[in-house]
């Protein structure tokens, strides 16, 4: 048997033990939660670039598709003719 004291004693050593633990126990629930949901919004912000770089990649073939870069030789050609004259 317990005396009263041992017994208090006993208690008081519980609930010094078990409130720490339980602190500790809440902040890392608390910084697993943080943790999950900056995961959430990285995998959000890696669909959305995957989507502007979806888009980059169409408005890129569009423009080679539709100038071809013959524009370049175009310029080339007119500043040699231009540069000719002026001699």
């Amino acid at each position: 048997m317990n005396t009263a004291f041992e017994y208090t004693l006993n208690c008081k050593s519980k609930q010094n033990i078990s409130e720490p633990v339980t602190l500790l126990i809440d902040n890392q629930l608390s910084k697993l939660d943080k943790l999950e949901n900056l995961e959430q919004k990285s995998l959000k912000l890696e669909k959305r670039l995957e989507k502007v770089e979806k888009k980059c990649i169409k408005i890129e073939n569009s423009l080679e598709s539709k100038a071809g870069f013959g524009f370049l030789y175009d310029i080339d050609d007119f500043v040699s003719e231009q540069l000719r004259i002026l001699m």
